[in-house]
């Protein structure tokens, strides 16, 4: 009986140790994510995103970085591995006018022209006086032949 009652007790310890997060392990993640941010800043898009993939592993409620992550992607080119970045930020802040306008050029980038002009357009709506959303969207009616709009 005390033994059972020993691993119900220290069953509940392992429990409620798991849900706390390790506070070494987040520190560590804001430690990626911190260094990631200067090598993005500093154009090593490839070592930012390998910072941003360890903060993440670390940490994969730090919503930042997922779009830090996104835009590394972007500058290497790296477009359809960048659309689920900028999708993770919208899913937590569905009025990030930049995650729209990077998502939509990603897909613009892919000729997913009907993708890109609903993201550009949504980052129109958040943002009305977005230059560069207004340019990018002027691009996406072009490649849909829709030269008045352009």
């Amino acid at each position: 009986m005390k033994v059972w009652m020993l691993v119900v007790v220290l069953g509940l310890l392992a429990v409620d140790v798991g849900a706390q997060p390790n506070p070494v392990t987040v520190r560590s993640s804001y430690n990626f994510f911190s260094r990631g941010v200067k090598k993005l800043e500093t154009a090593d898009y490839a070592g930012a995103e390998k910072d941003f993939d360890k903060a993440i592993e670390l940490n994969a409620e730090l919503i930042d970085a997922y779009f830090k992550r996104g835009m590394a992607r972007y500058h290497l080119l790296m477009y359809r591995e960048a659309v689920p970045d900028f999708t993770r930020t919208l899913e937590h802040n569905s009025s990030d006018a930049e995650a729209f306008l990077y998502r939509g050029i990603c897909y613009l980038k892919l000729k997913e022209y009907g993708t890109a002009l609903e993201d550009l357009n949504r980052s129109l709506q958040i943002n009305p006086n977005n230059r560069r959303t207004i340019y990018y969207r002027g691009v996406v009616f072009y490649h849909r032949s829709n030269y008045l709009e352009a």
